[in-house]
């Protein structure tokens, strides 16, 4: 389902032409029995081409660990938003069953010149408000409902796979057992299966 993710940057230090960034990475997660949430710290070096950051998790660095879960990286572009005084820092999560990500800031450039904040707005852009965000978040949660089946459905899949893979495995060995008893001369045999037939 949909995580919310938020990361504070804790330090910055250039080091070999390179920014260096330390985050705490906070991650939410709600659906509809409960919530849960984690935070840790992550660290990475800003490529000055291309503008590339690649997080990836501080061992270790646990700062609030819900049960059965596992410390994840970030990797993506840094990039100036539409609204002055913001960054985007938007890609992809490297782990299996886990998409994109998209995160704005209102920072003052942390990795650009100062920004005059004159410019900038607290307020939300007037498309935030718009009467389709409830449809579009609607279809959002049809497709993270529809995403999980599917989920469900391989996995059912792939554990009947596994299945009949040790089930056939087992006729071929009642097929080699009675190949065996056939040339050593035995003439009759009796088998049981589990059923008791």
């Amino acid at each position: 389902g949909r995580t919310k993710l938020e990361l504070d940057i804790t330090k910055l230090e250039a080091e070999a032409g390179k920014e260096v960034v330390t985050a705490d990475l906070t991650f939410t997660i709600v659906t509809k029995t409960k919530v849960v949430s984690g935070k840790y710290e992550v660290s990475g070096r800003l490529e000055p081409v291309g503008r590339s950051l690649v997080l990836e998790p501080i061992p270790d660095s646990w700062k609030e660990k819900p049960q059965n879960f596992v410390m994840v990286g970030l990797q993506g572009v840094v990039s100036g938003d539409t609204h002055p005084g913001q960054l985007v820092f938007a890609g992809a999560v490297p782990i299996f069953g886990c998409d994109s990500f998209k995160l704005h800031s209102k920072a003052r450039g942390l990795f650009d010149e100062p920004i005059d904040d004159s410019q900038s707005s607290t307020y939300a852009p007037p498309w935030y408000n718009t009467p389709w965000n409830g449809a579009l978040l609607r279809l959002s949660q049809a497709i993270d409902d529809s995403r999980e089946r599917w989920r469900v459905l391989l996995h059912r899949i792939i554990k009947e796979k596994a299945t009949k893979k040790s089930s056939s495995s087992t006729k071929e060995q009642v097929a080699q057992l009675l190949q065996a008893a056939r040339a050593s001369g035995v003439l009759s045999f009796e088998m049981t299966t589990a059923d008791g037939e």
